[in-house]
């Protein structure tokens, strides 16, 4: 019982899960319905808490110390976990609820004059003053250097989407990422930071590691300096923990993990692209994200073992193209962000 009347009181003290109750939106939403779905043990609990906080419905200017916050919560959530426990052991035919509606409404009561005598009364300040969910959103042919409210450096690549919280919870540093992204953690062993893709789920401590998590291709993680832990973020059994120079690729519904990684595809951030027997199709897509264009191709040979390789920094897509086409034997022309190679 003390372990579940806990875990209710870090929900009802975890301000993103305050947040989601009192102001709701469609990513808190998607994010806690997630995540319940991973816990479902946690149900009855997410619960109690959220009743908590729809009862008292409060948003505080002075902050209460710990040590009492603490101690108003213990004594309501212990209160509501023992009678849950003595009404099981009651007839099930007769249960006299009056005892404990008016002994939780006193609770409350005394809940909510411990927490304090000032309020915001205006919804529009109190619902301003609450933390916000934040995105960040690279187009085509953009990359954009982010800095986290802990001080986490990430460089977002080209039509990628990075969403985080104004202002980290005090057990964990959380991301969401579509697309890809290169991260350099800061150090606080008392706070994981995770990278959460349509699939994985990517903890570090503090390191520098990259996330490709594309929708046209399969995951991948590549871990430069540090230690990470990654998880299927459908099944926790499967995991995978990376040292330096590992990687990690989420393909058909497994976790792979490779030892020894080039770390080619990594140089993106310092503005160096790179193709290794890169399929012509695949290294077409990666053009038009890097220099946001779009890209026709004609008469295409029916060769599916096409490929090449290049390396090119800082170059302008002119260059890029006639250094192809020599190798490729095409021709290119260029009318703006439109391209057209004909073979």
């Amino acid at each position: 019982m003390q372990k579940v009347g806990k875990q209710i009181i870090d929900l009802v003290r975890n301000e993103y899960f305050v947040q989601w109750v009192v102001s709701p939106t469609d990513e808190s939403t998607h994010y806690w319905s997630k995540w319940m779905s991973i816990h479902p043990d946690r149900k009855e609990e997410v619960e109690l808490a959220r009743r908590l906080i729809q009862s008292a419905h409060y948003q505080v200017d002075e902050q209460m110390p710990d040590e009492g916050y603490d101690t108003v919560l213990e004594s309501i959530v212990n209160y509501s976990q023992r009678k849950k426990s003595e009404s099981r052991r009651s007839s099930a035919i007769h249960v006299d609820w009056k005892p404990l509606l008016v002994a939780a409404s006193i609770a409350i009561v005394f809940f909510l004059s411990f927490l304090g005598t000032h309020y915001l009364n205006d919804l529009d300040q109190r619902q301003a003053d609450l933390v916000h969910l934040i995105r960040k959103e690279n187009p085509r042919g953009q990359k954009s250097t982010i800095m986290l409210p802990d001080g986490t450096k990430v460089t977002l690549n080209a039509e990628s989407t990075i969403s985080y919280l104004s202002g980290f919870s005090k057990t964990e540093r959380r991301v969401q990422l579509t697309g890809e992204a290169f991260f350099e953690v800061v150090k606080d062993k008392t706070k994981p930071f995770t990278v959460e893709t349509r699939n994985l789920l990517t903890t570090a401590l503090g390191t520098s590691f990259n996330v490709d998590a594309y929708p046209d291709h399969e995951e991948e993680v590549t871990l430069l300096t540090g230690k990470v832990k990654i998880s299927n973020s459908r099944d926790i059994n499967q995991s995978e923990t990376l040292l330096p120079g590992n990687k990690a690729t989420f393909r058909d519904g497994s976790l792979e993990k490779i030892i020894e990684s080039s770390l080619d595809h990594v140089k993106w951030k310092d503005g160096i692209i790179v193709f290794q027997s890169t399929p012509f199709e695949e290294g077409i897509l990666e053009l038009e994200r890097w220099y946001g264009v779009t890209i026709e191709v004609r008469d295409l040979p029916d060769d599916p073992d096409m490929t090449f390789t290049a390396r090119f920094e800082n170059d302008n897509l002119a260059n890029v193209l006639k250094t192809l086409g020599y190798a490729l034997r095409f021709e290119f022309n260029i009318e703006g962000k439109k391209i057209l190679i004909t073979f």
